[in-house]
């Protein structure tokens, strides 16, 4: 089919636009600028809008993968395929050279000027007031009951409150299908996690070595670079016996006695759970002290069936012979209120519980409660 010259200037106008992309993102993040081919590869995929090949330093992206995409598309393409100079894989640490590459090639538009003043001309900022009554995830705005992120210090409701590292937009991921908010120092968190990781290992290698001299380390889930595997340059990792050491808790190779128990053994209660079990919790107990109160006896069975069953025979009468007072009316109305609100928390804790059975803490709190319920039935089964 022939091309006419509108066709093939856009074309090239796609292909001024790749370059110039590679070369911003590259001058401002300090990355040897790669070598980019328009022409077809052997190794293009059909269903790829581009590609790198790292042992060539070459960003391959043809013709027909031009003609795909439009401007936009391009600086993203340009933006991933950049990053994979750095990270080869798609871990975590990916997708923050991604944002970051991504936002090293965008280019203000002309007429935006930033002009930074002296002291005596610089404004203090306005704080900006949390809005406690709306969940704070933009997508969302609505008036739940919200819990407060321990990392940013925003407050979201339930669905919302779980921390995720933020990415940059895809239009084939569906935004109903984000779970959590996007948390710019929850990623900050995990980075430093990642740091302390990092030289753990390397102090741990440093010790295990033969012979004290310069050896390169390599970080857990990363390549050694190929210029540096030289046989010559470096000392190879050789393991060695070392003496046992006294811990404070029990080891033995990678196992942690410590880390089993806090991992499957210590109570807890997990988030998504939480706001409803202490709502149906209070409830609870302020029933059995009622129960206590005008039966000086505690019956768990008289809470969750008796006592419902007596509250619809009343209002059954109530409803076939009348109201026989004001007793009776204030009965039914606190006793209605109260049910309503302990079966809602009580049946939204078992909802929440079979939506995160997948969850290793849905287990441990499913096991404690087994525990309890067993010991109440076995050592004090007068109160069921």
């Amino acid at each position: 089919m022939a091309r006419t010259q509108s066709f093939k200037k856009i074309l090239e106008l796609k292909k001024d636009k790749v370059r110039e992309v590679v070369n911003r993102i590259c001058a401002k993040r300090g990355i040897p600028l790669p070598y980019i081919n328009f022409e077809y590869c052997s190794e293009e995929n059909q269903s790829q809008l581009a590609h790198y090949h790292p042992d060539t330093n070459t960003i391959c992206i043809s013709e027909r993968q031009l003609i795909m995409q439009n401007f936009d598309d391009l600086e993203k393409v340009v933006a991933h395929e950049v990053s994979h100079i750095l990270v080869q894989d798609h871990s975590s640490n990916f997708k923050q050279q991604e944002v970051i590459s991504s936002i090293a090639g965008l280019q203000l538009p002309s007429g935006i000027v930033h002009i930074t003043g002296n002291e005596k001309s610089v404004k203090k900022e306005r704080k900006i007031k949390q809005d406690k009554t709306r969940c704070n995830y933009h997508l969302c705005r609505k008036k739940r009951k919200l819990t407060r992120c321990k990392y940013c210090k925003n407050y979201y409701c339930l669905e919302h409150i779980a921390p995720s590292e933020p990415s940059m937009y895809n239009e084939r991921t569906a935004f109903d299908k984000i779970e959590g908010h996007p948390c710019a120092a929850y990623a900050i968190n995990l980075e430093e996690k990642q740091k302390e990781a990092n030289i753990k290992y390397s102090e741990a290698l440093t010790q295990m070595l033969a012979r004290k001299k310069r050896v390169f380390v390599v970080p857990p889930h990363t390549e050694q670079p190929k210029e540096e595997r030289g046989i010559d340059r470096y000392e190879p990792f050789i393991p060695v016996r070392t003496e046992p050491t006294s811990h404070s808790s029990f080891s033995r190779g990678n196992f942690s006695f410590e880390n089993f128990l806090r991992k499957y053994v210590y109570f807890r209660i997990p988030p998504w759970v939480n706001p409803y079990f202490m709502q149906f919790l209070l409830v609870f107990i302020v029933g059995i002290v009622l129960n206590y109160v005008y039966f000086h006896s505690i019956s768990i069975r008289y809470l969750f069936i008796d006592g419902l069953n007596t509250w619809f025979n009343t209002l059954n009468q109530t409803l076939t012979y009348g109201l026989h007072g004001a007793y009776t009316l204030i009965y039914l109305i606190i006793n209605g209120i109260y049910y309503g609100y302990f079966y809602y928390n009580f049946v939204m804790v078992i909802f929440k519980t079979l939506k995160h059975l997948d969850k290793r803490d849905t287990w441990v709190m499913l096991g404690w409660f087994a525990l309890i319920i067993w010991l109440m039935a076995h050592f004090f089964p007068q109160i069921i």
